[in-house]
């Protein structure tokens, strides 16, 4: 039957490379199948006409200063790391934008501060604006244990009980619920509010690291040099380094098991490897599937098909013909912030997307675009359906949104790509496209979370959501699900 592995990791996301590299470093024999041509999952990129473009959006939370430095410095890799001093957001109204308002660490009250006539337009007060990261931090302020009695409350229902001890008013209460949304890739409605306060902690504490770090003095949110796919392109260079294999173009059909054991997995070019650990980065339910359902007890199976996804994520890969902006990074908001939730949860097509997420990446890393053009890498994430929902119309209202932002950017678009759920679920097989398969919601976080370790002696599941004792955002939950997953298995497994 061939070569035994020490693991087999079966998908090349960030949290399956994570965990291969720390085996493969500690000296494991490992090998790591991935079914496309790249690793990396929707932190990869690809090239077009000179554009080096991600396939996902992302802006780094923590950056060097939280996961991804620590598994850099465990495998000895490095990646440069561009950093925010700036967010700035948008409102947006058929009429025109409002703002920006936001934070820039350089100014007087760390602020983003327009002229007073704007704060008019949406009826705002301007002390609101103020001392900006204070009163996003009020959502941090309590002990780290006490954080897990607000896991099961849903983010707005807690926000609409201390709504008056928090005092932030209407305009900042969009900027914070649209930060909520970006990076748990869910509706206020529906996310926890103690696992936010606990990933707010976290960034909160590397962007103090960063802002003290003289060559740095920024935010710890950032984007990587050389694009996004600098990220799982170092992992990639330390599990071979450290002897590990990776097969691309391969897809798992099975993994076997037998009396309850883990024994290896069966490609679908028909080759069996043999191992006693077999870690999961392709989803719950694929894993489920892959190893059989008959093989797990009726509990697990009801835990794994009852959990819920995020949103649905949609994005567009513009290519101008010449700047637009001097911005790396902004967020374009309805005016009128419930109404564009209900729209989206209904998932009914916005007139004006609720919360537009736009790095503008070649701003950050100008090889990314030939030299005189941009790049930006706008997102909306919905609970369409996959099929039915009237995707390409979406990007129409995308880009009538970003002209409102920056007129006349449709003249100087020289292609854009789109990128939604029918994208993903045929590059990635994913269930729907959603962007995270185990979403941060009440039942599902702190205590309830999803183990990495399943009832099957030696399988086991990482990716964003999985893993418990965990709160991060995106790329840096993927990073530690993996890592810890790791750890585990070299302290526990024999």
């Amino acid at each position: 039957m061939g070569i035994t592995y020490d693991a087999i990791i079966v998908g090349g996301g960030l949290a399956g490379l994570s965990c291969a590299a720390i085996l493969a470093k500690n000296g494991k024999r490992i090998i790591l199948f991935e079914k496309n041509n790249i690793v990396g999952g929707r932190c990869s990129s690809y090239k077009k006409k000179g554009f080096i473009i991600d396939y996902g959006t992302h802006v780094f939370t923590r950056t060097e200063f939280g996961p991804i430095g620590v598994l850099l410095s465990e495998i000895n890799e490095s990646v440069e790391f561009y950093h925010l001093r700036r967010m700035p957001f948008y409102y947006l109204r058929k009429e025109g934008k409002v703002g920006p308002f936001g934070i820039d660490i350089d100014t007087k009250y760390g602020s983003i501060l327009p002229p007073d006539e704007e704060f008019k337009k949406l009826n705002f007060d301007k002390e609101d604006f103020k001392d900006l990261l204070n009163k996003l931090s009020k959502t941090t302020n309590m002990e780290l244990e006490e954080t897990y009695k607000y896991d099961n409350i849903p983010f707005f229902d807690w926000y609409e009980k201390n709504k008056e001890v928090l005092n932030i008013g209407e305009g900042v209460k969009g900027l914070l619920f649209s930060l909520y949304s970006s990076g748990l890739c869910l509706l206020v409605e529906e996310g926890s509010t103690g696992e936010f306060m606990r990933i707010m902690k976290n960034n909160s504490s590397s962007s103090i690291h960063s802002m003290l770090k003289k060559e740095v003095r920024a935010l710890g949110l950032g984007y990587p040099k050389g694009a996004c796919i600098a990220v799982p392109n170092a992992i990639e260079r330390a599990i071979n380094k450290f002897g590990g294999k990776i097969i691309k173009n391969t897809i798992i059909d099975e993994i076997i098991l037998e009396d309850g054991e883990v024994k290896g997995v069966i490609t679908d070019k028909g080759e069996t490897y043999q191992s006693k650990i077999v870690i999961s980065n392709i989803g719950p339910k694929e894993t489920i599937i892959a190893a059989g359902k008959q093989n797990f007890q009726k509990k697990f199976l009801s835990k794994i098909d009852s959990l819920k996804e995020s949103v649905r994520g949609y994005v567009l890969k513009v290519a101008l013909d010449e700047p637009v902006t001097d911005e790396a990074f902004l967020f374009g908001l309805a005016s009128n912030i419930e109404k564009s939730s209900l729209i989206m949860k209904e998932a009914r097509l916005p007139e004006i997307p609720w919360t537009i997420f736009v790095p503008v990446v070649s701003n950050m890393d100008p090889s990314l675009a030939p030299k005189g053009k941009q790049l930006m890498i706008p997102a909306h994430g919905t609970y369409g359906d996959t099929v039915k929902y009237p995707w390409h119309k979406l990007s129409e209202k995308i880009l009538e949104s970003l002209e409102i932002i920056f007129p006349h950017i449709q003249n100087k678009i020289s292609f854009y790509d789109e990128f939604g759920a029918v994208q993903a679920k045929t590059l990635w097989k994913a269930n729907d496209g959603a962007i995270i398969r185990v979403a941060q919601i009440p039942g599902q976080v702190g205590e309830d979370a999803l183990p990495s370790k399943t009832p099957i002696k030696g399988l086991y599941l990482v990716g964003t959501g999985i893993g418990t004792g965990i709160s991060e955002i995106g790329v840096d939950y993927a990073i530690r699900s993996g890592s810890e997953c790791a750890k585990d298995i070299l302290k526990n497994e024999k």
